[in-house]
């Protein structure tokens, strides 16, 4: 990603790289999805138990019993690969699981996004915009555990 500028970026800075950035793609920002597949691009993302994700589930599954929507699921479990879960929104905690390195993986969006972990610096954030698409839940962006913001 955006790992080589370290240093603060002044405001002349910023203003010359938005211009830069318009002028060459019509945005004044690098736009990054959230979800798992573009942030770890270049990595293997880590899953650890307790972490909560988001998941929009197109249509009807029968499996989990979820109709079409939004859902929040909370890891239980994490080995050798594979991720078990329970759907939040769901009365009935039913345990479901997945592959870390599955297509239903790479669309979920991360509640919590550690910038240091998916490679991007602190610097680089005046001209990022994260982009959660239509996704309805808060996703808060962190650092050193300091909440830098919230989309």
């Amino acid at each position: 990603m955006l790992k080589n500028i370290d240093k603060e970026l002044t405001q002349e800075d910023i203003v010359s790289i938005k211009a830069n950035l318009k002028k060459a793609f019509g945005d004044e920002y690098i736009t990054i999805d959230t979800n798992i597949k573009t942030l770890y691009k270049d990595k293997k993302c880590k899953f650890k138990k307790g972490e909560l994700y988001h998941y929009y589930n197109a249509m009807y599954n029968e499996e989990m019993e979820l109709g079409k929507g939004w859902y929040t699921i909370k890891l239980t479990l994490v080995r050798s690969g594979v991720c078990f879960f329970t759907v939040l929104q769901k009365e009935k905690k039913n345990e479901y699981f997945f592959l870390s390195n599955s297509i239903f993986a790479d669309r979920l969006i991360p509640n919590i996004i550690n910038i240091k972990k998916v490679g991007i610096s602190k610097g680089n954030l005046p001209i990022i915009k994260f982009c959660k698409g239509k996704c309805p839940y808060d996703v808060n962006i962190i650092s050193d555990g300091e909440i830098l913001m919230t989309i």
